[in-house]
């Protein structure tokens, strides 16, 4: 008896970790986005993108001059802003959202003069 319970619970952490192992490739692409673009001076580049709770977002820029950067979302009357970047040329990173809302991408050009900005996001799910 002993020996059939442990031969089934073996079963059973195989059979959990073959279903979390198709879980994480079965991942989806559900959204990608690559844009250049010219910025100009005091202004800012701005896409919102609806995301589920659990998505993975996986983002990267690269400007020819400092911009600041922020990843932010309204929640009732408040701004929320879990990545927060002051004064970046390149960046690359990765957010799970933590809720099902709209999350917006924002690059802002406090120069005086225009740059360029290059950025490409993918949502997986």
């Amino acid at each position: 008896m002993e020996r059939t319970l442990r031969t089934l619970s073996v079963c059973v952490v195989l059979a959990a970790i073959s279903y979390s192992a198709a879980k994480v490739t079965a991942a989806e692409i559900v959204q990608a986005q690559e844009q250049e673009l010219e910025l100009a001076p005091r202004s800012n580049e701005e896409p919102c993108i609806k995301l589920k709770r659990n998505d993975l977002l996986e983002i990267s820029f690269s400007a020819s001059a400092e911009v600041d950067f922020n990843i932010h979302y309204h929640l009732e009357s408040q701004v929320r802003f879990p990545v927060n970047l002051k004064q970046q040329r390149e960046y690359k990173y990765s957010y799970v959202a933590p809720a099902a809302r709209e999350y917006c991408l924002m690059w802002t050009n406090k120069n005086a003069l225009p740059l360029r900005l290059s950025y490409r996001y993918q949502v997986q799910r």
